[in-house]
């Protein structure tokens, strides 16, 4: 879901105390691995000074403003309702990913692929028509072990700097939908190596147009799938923007759908 979530964040902070060192960031008094792969900026100074008595010119700054976040621990405070609440995970980072390039008025989609720190099938890229602009997912469980924390950690990174340039204008006015969607609910069972970005790229491809909206609002693994699955959960919707569909003309598109899920992605509806 994408609502308001309110994990506990962690920001490594630099360390005041001495250089940095050259293959990572100092926080909470220990060197974490960059979680970034950009390359850090050229030193400035005296290398600066060196290479430009040899060029003839400074060398410039290859400097990105960009966002990062650690995420750990449960998503709200228990309640007598919800006395263990979920802990943040890969959906959490993508709720929070999903938010920050709304509020910045740039579309996106999650493509398959990350960093290799992050979890296999767990991770996915922040991607734009101009390119790729993030990650975002669950870090690997050995990095996590390497860095002495508990349970599952997700993170995230976007390059505000380049977002920022390609903003939009003032935003139009876009006239509501006159017409009611037809809502489905789709549970899959999947290997644990395809992504919910894959399932939702597959799941838009053979619904073709009428396919309005899809999003992921659950994920499980455990006994009850079998060791190497994932269970994934869809909201899907289909509108026709001129009338408002039937349960029979949107049956055989989910039967498509179902198909897709089977053969391309070599899984199962659940139940």
């Amino acid at each position: 879901s994408n609502q308001g979530v309110a994990p506990k964040a962690s920001a490594a902070a630099p360390n005041r105390e001495g250089p940095p060192p050259e293959d990572g960031i100092h926080g909470s008094g220990q060197a974490l691995p960059r979680l970034s792969g950009a390359p850090l900026p050229p030193v400035l100074g005296a290398a600066s000074d060196a290479a430009g008595q040899q060029t003839g010119a400074p060398l410039p700054a290859d400097e990105r403003h960009e966002l990062g976040a650690l995420l750990a621990g449960p998503v709200r405070p228990p309640t007598w309702l919800d006395s263990v609440p979920q802990t943040a995970g890969i959906f959490t980072a993508r709720a929070l990913v999903d938010d920050l390039m709304g509020a910045l008025g740039a579309a996106w989609e999650p493509r398959e692929g990350g960093p290799a720190f992050l979890q296999p099938g767990r991770a996915a890229t922040v991607s734009t028509a101009e390119g790729d602009r993030g990650w975002f997912g669950e870090v690997h469980p050995a990095i996590v072990a390497q860095w002495g924390l508990e349970g599952p950690v997700a993170a995230l990174a976007i390059d505000l700097g380049a977002l920022a340039q390609a903003a939009p204008g003032p935003a139009r006015f876009e006239a509501f939908a006159s017409v009611p969607p037809v809502r489905e609910d789709l549970a899959a069972i999947l290997p644990a190596t395809v992504s919910a970005g894959q399932l939702v790229a597959a799941i838009r491809q053979a619904g073709g147009e009428l396919v309005d909206a899809v999003e992921v609002f659950d994920v499980y693994s455990g006994d009850q799938v079998g060791e190497g699955r994932v269970s994934l959960a869809v909201h899907v919707e289909f509108r026709d923007p001129e009338r408002t569909l039937t349960d029979e003309e949107v049956a055989p598109l989910r039967e498509t759908i179902v198909a897709a899920i089977e053969n391309e992605l070599g899984g199962e509806l659940r139940g």
